[in-house]
């Protein structure tokens, strides 16, 4: 259980630096990679047999995806909204 919590904070920061980097690229596809690979990977883990197939092992893994899918569309849409603050910007010069 612990080794699954260190993942999952370990992705988190991967999340944020991934984030930034879309930014620079200017690229969102690029920030949802690591969401999608910890749901990958946590039903990987479940069904292959890693973890047992019990209720805590089931929330924690849906808890922490939750929280990692979250925190990507939070920051797409700040991204989206900052993209519209910009052209709006543009336009009014």
């Amino acid at each position: 259980m612990k080794q699954i919590l260190i993942a999952f904070v370990a992705a988190t920061v991967l999340l944020a630096l991934e984030d930034a980097l879309a930014r620079q690229c200017r690229n969102l596809l690029w920030s949802g990679i690591l969401p999608l690979a910890a749901l990958l990977s946590s039903v990987g883990l479940l069904a292959a047999g890693a973890l047992p197939l019990q209720a805590p092992y089931v929330l924690l893994c849906a808890v922490l995806n939750g929280a990692l899918w979250s925190l990507w569309i939070a920051g797409r849409r700040k991204h989206s909204r900052a993209v519209a603050a910009e052209k709006r910007a543009e336009s009014e010069k």
